[in-house]
């Protein structure tokens, strides 16, 4: 029997996006609320990693498989994910990205679609970023347990991924520079210089997840996708509201 939006997709199978859906905005914020709380960034790296390498594969995944949906009725076939994907994050940014491109006509206003297109790609922190999370999350977050286990990867640790965004970031902020040499000079304390840097980076992975939000509220990725936008800025309310309680 046909639904509301004239797609296969089983009620069970509703329950199970609403489920997928809250892991995946819920993993986004809590990671981005640690990041921009960190006063440590030496011991918060590992849990802000782990979150965010996690939440943006689902986020990925779920919006291109609303793509999927909309195009072909029904929901995309995990072997599908599995063999086009896999855990590449890169590719999969690239997929949807082309697909919101190819898309903006679809908007009921393509110039929000539009803005937020160029904002994200004017940025220039955003691809190491997601160079970092792909890296993490396809093999270094084994990096030194498999270091341990005498079968060393060859790649740059996650660590050293990190700081090539961290050094990005000062590069890009003179005020981050003076920061900096304050620190190194104890003019200030660590957590200052330190949380001033992570809120940075927080703000571009917003950048990456508004673009997301606003193709989806306009219906760049199909109908159900729609309250997607409004889902993903409810889990930010709800995540600040529950570090503060």
């Amino acid at each position: 029997m046909n639904n509301l939006y004239n797609d296969r997709l089983t009620r069970q199978q509703a329950f199970y996006l609403i489920e997928e859906l809250d892991s995946a905005k819920r993993l986004l914020q809590y990671g981005m609320h640690t990041l921009r709380s960190a006063d440590f960034i030496d011991t918060t790296r590992e849990p802000v990693l782990t979150l965010l390498s996690i939440g943006v594969e689902k986020l990925l995944k779920l919006a291109l498989g609303y793509v999927y949906l909309d195009k072909n009725r029904e929901w995309i076939p995990a072997k599908i994910l599995k063999k086009d994907y896999g855990h590449d994050l890169k590719k999969m940014d690239a997929a949807l990205r082309r697909v919101i491109e190819e898309g903006i006509n679809k908007a009921t206003h393509p110039q929000y679609v539009k803005d937020a297109l160029h904002e994200l790609e004017r940025d220039p922190l955003w691809p190491l970023i997601l160079d970092t999370l792909d890296r993490y999350g396809k093999s270094g977050r084994f990096y030194y347990l498999d270091a341990l286990g005498d079968n060393p990867q060859t790649q740059e640790s996650p660590k050293d991924y990190w700081e090539k965004v961290e050094n990005k970031v000062i590069e890009m902020d003179p005020s981050l520079q003076d920061h900096l040499h304050r620190y190194i000079s104890r003019e200030c304390r660590r957590e200052e210089y330190i949380q001033t840097l992570t809120a940075k980076i927080a703000e571009s992975l917003e950048t990456w997840r508004e673009l997301i939000a606003v193709a989806a509220k306009q219906g760049v990725l199909g109908d159900r996708a729609k309250t997607l936008g409004c889902d993903l800025k409810l889990a930010e309310r709800q995540v600040e509201g529950d570090a503060t309680n």
